[in-house]
């Protein structure tokens, strides 16, 4: 066994390219899986960290329907017996530091045994803070960010709370966040002692109020909602992790094929078939797990790059905050080395079933049986062809295929393609071939080109195949990106239809400046919103008012008949108009009734897109609006002038707003552009690390064959072709193989692409895009294609180059 196993190791000396080649295929694979777990992991624990900060699901709450309580109801049900305790939650911004505020009241809060008395920096205890002093808790992790910003300030660390929120007493939050006179929720201590029906005796003193009980989430469960998002990156990471794996199997294949002679010397000295495979086995556990050493140390460095951007697209998209920093944790590392040696099992799986069988026919004169023969390319064909069928079948005739129905539907697609790709590829080469015999007079270059190529697809198939993936994922995701960016241009342009947007701090200076405007000849068009659970899904209320552009600029998906008479309707207190996400998972449409309570349960008018929202809204007029929330104040006013310019200078002297407060359409535009742009740098970055992936394995394969290729090549260059040429020809063989995948991968992108926007988005998001082609795109992705194939190929063909004379003589003693 020991000298097996140093016999094995040993080649390795003389081919440490191959050695490098191996560990940096497995490396990269486990490295983009486990930075794909590494990222989702975080998001999941800060999801986690939001919803159970401190003790506050522990407790019932009572919350309102648009999310404001008023003080004198929290009065009321105090002074009826209830033992409750207030909250205040709301976002606050000083200079670039934005943050959620949480205030609770210090004297019946449940929280004040929770929270640490003080550190060696801040000595003071919680009760400090009804003196008045400016005394607040953070996460140690925004401790120093809120330190530098408010050096005033007494900040103590809490590692209890999540990154990014700030608590703080009752008062002192409500001066942050300028809201005095409301509450966000109730934490229920204890109901009235003497009521014996708690629910009846909230519905007389608060009817607005509903009780949430201990342990429910408020507004959906954010992990939920965004598994999609999870899955999309999952499915991304295992995607690179097997192509990666094509990059091992090549590598192992060749170690295998190149000491054949050496394995059969030692079964003629008497190693059994045990001990080879032993000492194989040792070897292939010791290279993975070396590899997944350095590759979960790559996975790390990926994934603390592109968190931040992650955040953004979480925070743009589902409305969910993932603060702080990449942490090492134990189960995305034993997930990156479980993969890497499940990896390295099955890339060796191949090489040890021809070594089996090379090993089992081996007799005492030290023949070999004959060359175990790849599947048959009509056999692969057959098998893609059915995997497509199956798949799509199962998508169809599914009542309700959902979010998984799509990824079947996508993995059988693909899966199936790529192993129809080689029958393909034959089948163009063998017509090329005719073409150029019969139409080109001297074409004898051309065809020995292609005969080799023809030759040599059995070798190169799972290479091609990892191409072929990485290409089509490629133009498919980058298709749908591009889409949603048009699609989401238009509609900002659309929805921004006023010359100014006022945010008010205040429900009186909400009326004021709404007095104002009118004096000044400009059209105020307040922005009612409330938050309110329909059907049981969280939603938007949103009131709109006739007289501006505004009905007319929003886009309308379906409708009853024309839009005036749609949103005539809205105007008359007779119809809403539902956003698509709302519309989808109540499955209701125009025409059917939307029950908004208090007896109201208007028609849908229409339906109308609202891309990057994770919630249903519903658009209605003033009347009905301020029926269902009365305490709701406009907290944005939509202007209309004809000199904004001009405007705006005289609202920012008149009221005192500052610049966040008074703000342009086109500068709102421009941040959710820039938003957007960071939205999706993940799905670029992982499209090229795929591709770049997907070439390492194309490196691979052309290595494992350049041995094979001299016999075939010596030939044509004692027939007269020199070592340039044949070099050039090998080149030029490389370019005209990835031109054909990337050509065969055209329609499974675009395939890929109306799956996703047509079908995953759909059920990720509530709302399909309508799908684009962009040919730009498809030359970019097939310019790096090629590149790929260019530098895969171009160190064999530097091999070629300076290969001597004696070796390629040598190829004619050769008995194959």
């Amino acid at each position: 066994m020991r000298i097996a196993l140093t016999t094995l190791l040993s080649h390795w000396r003389l081919h440490p390219l191959q050695l490098v080649l191996m560990i940096l295929g497995l490396s990269l694979a486990t490295a983009l899986w486990s930075a794909v777990q590494a990222i989702n992991g975080q998001a999941r624990i800060a999801y986690a960290e939001a919803a159970d900060s401190l003790s506050q699901r522990d407790f019932d709450r009572l919350v309102a329907p648009d999310g404001v309580i008023p003080v004198e109801t929290y009065v009321r049900l105090r002074r009826a017996g209830w033992n409750l305790s207030p909250v205040l939650e709301g976002r606050w911004r000083a200079n670039d530091l934005s943050l959620t505020v949480i205030g609770f009241d210090l004297l019946s809060s449940p929280l004040l045994a929770e929270l640490p008395s003080g550190t060696e920096d801040v000595n003071a205890a919680p009760l400090d803070a009804l003196t008045g002093a400016a005394l607040v808790w953070a996460h140690p992790e925004t401790v120093p960010a809120l330190s530098a910003a408010m050096p005033d300030w007494e900040v103590v660390a809490t590692p209890q709370l999540p990154r990014g929120t700030l608590f703080a007493d009752l008062s002192f939050a409500a001066q942050l966040l300028k809201a005095p006179a409301h509450l966000s929720r109730l934490l229920v201590i204890a109901p009235p002692p003497n009521a014996p029906n708690p629910t009846l005796a909230l519905s007389t003193l608060a009817p607005r109020l509903q009780q949430v009980p201990a342990g429910a989430l408020l507004t959906g469960d954010v992990g939920q909602l965004t598994d999609s998002f999870h899955m999309n990156l999952t499915a991304f990471g295992f995607l690179s992790f097997a192509v990666g794996l094509f990059i091992v199997q090549g590598s192992l294949a060749l170690g295998v094929e190149q000491r054949n002679g050496a394995i059969r010397t030692l079964r003629l000295i008497g190693a059994s078939r045990r001990d080879v495979f032993a000492a194989l086995f040792l070897e292939v556990l010791v290279l993975s797990v070396l590899s997944a050493g350095l590759g979960l140390a790559l996975g790390y460095v990926v994934a603390a790059a592109l968190l931040e951007d992650v955040s953004l697209t979480l925070a743009g998209l589902y409305g969910a905050e993932v603060p702080g920093g990449l942490q090492l944790r134990s189960s995305w590392v034993l997930s990156g080395l479980a993969m890497s040696l499940l990896g390295a099992g099955l890339a060796s799986l191949h090489a040890f079933l021809k070594l089996h069988q090379a090993t089992g026919a081996l007799t005492r004169f030290g023949r070999t049986a004959p060359r175990m023969r790849n599947a048959p390319e009509q056999l692969l064909a057959g098998v893609g062809l059915a995997l497509i069928g199956a798949a799509t079948a199962v998508f169809l005739l599914s009542p309700d295929p959902g979010l998984q129905g799509g990824y079947v539907l996508l993995g059988g697609v693909m899966l199936g393609s790529a192993l129809m790709l080689p029958i393909v590829l034959t089948r163009a080469l063998a017509f090329a071939q005719v073409c150029v015999t019969h139409w080109i007079r001297d074409g004898t270059t051309a065809v020995l080109l292609l005969s080799d190529l023809r030759s040599q697809l059995p070798g190169l198939s799972l290479s091609l195949m990892a191409l072929f993936l990485a290409v089509a994922t490629n133009i498919g995701v980058g298709t749908m990106v591009a889409s949603f960016r048009t699609t989401f241009e238009g509609w900002l342009d659309q929805r921004l239809a006023a010359d100014l947007y006022v945010s008010p701090s205040d429900a009186t200076m909400a009326g004021d400046i709404q007095h104002w405007l009118r004096e000044h000849g400009a059209v105020a068009a307040p922005v009612l919103r409330a938050e309110a659970t329909i059907g049981g899904l969280p939603a938007t209320l949103r009131s709109v008012a006739p007289g501006t552009r505004q009905p007319e600029s929003w886009p309308l998906s379906a409708a009853l008949g024309p839009p005036q008479a749609g949103w005539q309707q809205v105007f008359d207190d007779t119809g809403v108009m539902i956003n698509e996400q709302l519309s989808h998972r109540l499955t209701l449409g125009p025409g059917d009734l939307l029950p908004l309570g208090d007896g109201f349960a208007p028609v849908i008018a229409g339906v109308f897109a609202d891309y990057g929202n994770p919630t249903g809204q519903v658009l209605l007029s003033e009347t009905p609006f301020q029926r269902l929330a009365p305490e709701a104040w406009p907290r944005q006013i939509a202007v209309l002038t004809p000199d904004p310019q001009a405007l705006r200078p005289q609202l920012e002297a008149e009221f005192g707003l500052t610049a966040d407060r008074l703000v342009r359409p086109q500068d709102i535009r421009q941040v959710a552009l820039s938003v957007f742009e960071k939205t999706f740098v993940i799905t670029g970055a992982l499209n090229i690390l795929t591709l770049g992936v997907a070439g390492f394995a194309l490196l691979t394969s052309f290595l494992t064959q350049w041995r094979h290729r001299l016999p075939q090549l010596a030939p044509l260059w004692a027939m007269g072709l020199s070592r340039r040429r044949l070099a050039a020809l090998d080149l030029i063989r490389s370019a005209l193989v990835a031109g054909l995948v990337a050509l065969a991968a055209l329609p499974l992108g675009l395939v890929l692409a109306w799956v996703l926007l047509r079908v995953v988005n759909l059920e990720a998001f509530g709302w399909r895009l309508p799908m684009e082609v962009f040919p730009l795109l498809i030359l970019r992705v097939w310019g790096l294609c090629l590149v790929a194939a260019l530098l895969a190929a171009l160190l064999p063909a530097l091999r070629l180059l300076r290969v001597s004379p004696a070796a390629l003589l040598g190829s004619f003693g050769n008995d194959r």
